[in-house]
């Protein structure tokens, strides 16, 4: 097959391509008068794309390289550049009508010479300081890095959303998000200056941003000044969708759109991640419409190729694979082709990697060895299947950059072919790891350049932790310096305990309590049940039925369950008060009934209650909702349950100088009736725990009316505020309490 797609031959000492230009080349001319490769053996000559051809030779020495790069000079070319990375030499040659490029790749005793029709790029720009350079992974999209060179302009890696976001959201408003954040990052510029926007694949989430820009009023306050890509031949890819019909595609469109608006109430916002149960088509010959797409910005296109050199504000990009190192090829597979390429800034170093899978980081580890050792790394293909973990063992990155939403990398499964993979999951816990960034986050995360590495936290034993966990979005800990646990609630949301297998989420959260306590048995000294939502109490209902009941001892259970007939809408479905004192009962706990004002001492935690329900009425079960204040070491952490307005407003009117804190958890998951804004100024906190995923709280929309309120939206940026958590990521959150300024 591969033979068929020869497309060239010696003749007279130069290469003469015979194939169509228009059905190759892309409608450009060939670069002509390009010499002959003498020595090793000869494999063909092969369309690269974009009027570029790939002469292949192996059984190669070095010295066959350098008799080849005089014959260049003896034709007529100067040597516009040379890179030398290892054991392996890389030459860029032009006569002013063609590039040559020429590579010679020890570990495989390999050539490729690559030729096309020469253009004029900036492959360098001087160093100017005036900001502190950065990688910023993006909020508004989850397949976008950017860097902030010290010149004040930006270098953007790809650009795009999943195929969900972009079905549901419309590319105006995705759009101006992602220039909103341009600017911030910009200092508040109107206009975006991009040096250098680097595509790593023809992929739609990848490069939707490009695709689409050009034909929005917005796309004038961009000034692009280079697009550096490499996209093969199309008749060495393997077509995907070559059949889809429009008719499908419309299909697909509604089916995602109703997919979208069931998440949640029809099966948990979890599963919104690739894992929709109908057939989603490829766009056909996609790279082409990419190609066009380019055309229409004033962008020099500049075709990528191994050992290139773009130093850029005193960031020195240099690309070290492409889809010319493993032709000649079939390529089933777009990711396969992604560019990579290695960034350093005064001694620190990050890899690009874009959705690289098997092949090419099998290449690379073999091709460069400890070159690829680097302190970041952009994680390839989204923490899916991608990349080998011997690539990873010779990278050992620090910190890790993962073109993903942190909640979409958790829960995506392989239900279309996509998912986290154990090879992902190994490499999130690796050792040399220190800190994990994800994408499409509430605000934008960053690293500066160059590189600190992140001190890993040092808990002190007579100290206490706070944790925000990693399992459930309903539940927070507190370990004692008496190595024993408080707990405050503890479950799932409906939709999500209804999905999921109950005894599976049990022993995950039993498992999380006792790495927190470093032993399997686990004494929860205190139990704080905030109210009688059957969200809030899955744990404590259940786990005497597990296998893991002989392994946790309750000392005592606090909370205020109103009688039903105080509340004005009582809802059987999602509260069972007496039903649950029940079990609480057979856990052996002591039964404590919370009153305003009562204290308790929990070894060296003292603890205030600062509402409790009495004789009054109560418009909902989070109407009811516990309030109180653990004090250590003097500091003081407020927990609100599900606190409504009516609880925060009382509260201020009686107990206004007891609110003052160091950290607080933001009522009611951060929907609607979470307490009103005066109350959490009142806290002035530095630290705000939010029991619910970020990713849930950023988009979640339920019919029955709760959604992110604007209260909220002011309480998530207070002044006071340092840092937000989360519950349900990757891992559990913690942190030492007393606070440390340097965790937050």
């Amino acid at each position: 097959m591969l033979e068929e797609k020869n497309i060239g031959y010696a003749q007279n000492g130069f290469y003469n391509i015979f194939a169509d230009i228009k059905s190759i080349a892309n409608g450009k001319f060939w670069a002509q008068n390009v010499p002959e490769f003498t020595g090793g053996t000869f494999d063909g000559v092969y369309s690269g794309g974009d009027s570029s051809f790939i002469v292949c030779i192996n059984e190669c020495e070095r010295k066959d390289l350098l008799d080849y790069v005089k014959k260049l000079e003896e034709c007529g070319y100067k040597k516009a550049d040379e890179n030398k990375i290892g054991d392996n030499l890389f030459f860029t040659y032009q006569n002013g009508v063609n590039y040559v490029y020429a590579y010679f790749i020890e570990s495989f005793k390999s050539v490729k010479i690559i030729a096309e029709p020469y253009y004029e790029y900036i492959n360098f720009t001087k160093e100017k300081n005036l900001v502190k350079p950065m990688v910023i992974a993006s909020s508004a999209c989850d397949r976008n890095f950017y860097v902030r060179l010290p010149d004040n302009t930006l270098v953007v890696i790809d650009g795009g959303w999943r195929i969900e976001d972009w079905s549901r959201c419309s590319y105006t408003d995705l759009l101006g998000q992602m220039y909103d954040e341009m600017r911030e990052i910009l200092g508040g510029d109107e206009i975006i200056k991009v040096s250098l926007w680097i595509v790593t694949h023809a992929h739609t989430d990848h490069t939707r941003v490009l695709e689409f820009l050009h034909t929005m009023p917005l796309a004038q306050k961009f000034e692009i000044s280079q697009i550096l890509y490499n996209f093969p031949c199309n008749n060495h890819l393997i077509e995907g969708g070559k059949d889809t019909t429009p008719e499908q595609l419309c299909e697909m469109q509604e089916n995602l759109e109703n997919w979208h608006r069931d998440a949640g109430i029809k099966f948990p916002y979890e599963k919104i991640f690739y894992n929709c149960p109908f057939k989603i088509y490829d766009t056909v010959k996609y790279e082409n419409i990419c190609r066009e797409a380019f055309k229409k910005y004033n962008a020099v296109q500049i075709k990528a190729h191994d050992g290139m050199k773009l130093n850029l504000s005193g960031f020195l990009f240099e690309v070290i694979h492409t889809q010319d190192d493993d032709m000649p090829a079939m390529f089933n597979n777009n990711n396969n082709i992604s560019i990579i390429i290695k960034m350093t800034y005064k001694n620190s170093s990050m890899l690009w990697l874009g959705d690289m899978c098997e092949i090419p980081s099998t290449s690379c580890v073999k091709m460069y060895g400890d070159f690829l050792k680097s302190d970041c790394m952009q994680v390839s293909h989204h923490g899916w299947g991608a990349a080998t973990p011997e690539f990873y063992d010779m990278v050992k990155p620090t910190v890790l950059f993962w073109n993903n939403s942190e909640f979409g990398f958790k829960y995506s499964d392989k239900y279309q072919g996509y998912g986290k993979t154990k090879i992902s999951t190994d490499l999130y816990n690796m050792d040399c790891v220190k800190r994990n960034i994800f994408c499409n986050g509430i605000k934008m995360s960053y690293v500066e350049f160059p590189v600190e590495i992140p001190k890993e936290k040092n808990f002190d034993a007579k100290d206490c932790q706070i944790i925000a966990s990693g399992i459930s979005d309903r539940i927070f800990m507190i370990k004692t310096p008496e190595n024993k646990l408080i707990v405050i609630d503890g479950g799932w949301r409906k939709e999500f305990w209804d999905d999921f297998e109950h005894d599976v989420l049990i022993k995950k959260l039993y498992n999380e309590m006792a790495d927190a306590l470093g032993c399997r048995n686990v004494t929860v000294a205190a139990w704080f049940v905030t109210n009688s939502y059957k969200h809030n109490n899955r744990f404590l209902e259940t786990y005497q039925n597990t296998e893991i009941s002989g392994f946790i001892t309750i000392e005592k259970i606090i909370y205020n369950f109103p009688e039903n007939a105080r509340f004005l809408n009582f809802d059987n479905d999602t509260c069972y008060s007496n039903l649950l004192e029940d079990e609480f009962a057979k856990t052996g706990a002591k039964l404590i009934t919370a009153n305003s004002d009562d204290e308790y001492s929990i070894g060296s935690v003292k603890a205030k209650i600062l509402y409790a329900p009495k004789n009054e009425s109560f418009s909902s079960i989070s109407d009811s909702s516990l309030v109180f204040k653990l004090e250590f070491k003097g500091q003081s952490i407020i927990f609100t349950g599900d606190m409504t307005d009516r609880i925060s407003c009382i509260l201020l009117e009686q107990k206004r100088e007891e609110l003052s804190c160091d950290a607080v958890q933001i009522a009611n998951h951060g929907w609607n009736n979470c307490g009103v804004l005066e109350f959490y100024k009142a806290c002035n906190a530095k630290l705000q725990l939010w029991n619910n995923s970020e990713y849930g709280y950023r988009f979640f929309r339920k019919d029955e009316g709760y959604k992110k309120s604007q209260i909220s939206t002011d309480v998530y940026s207070l002044d006071s505020c340092v840092l937000n958590v989360f519950c349900d990521q990757v891992k559990p959150q913690i942190f030492s309490f007393p606070l440390k300024d340097e965790e937050l």
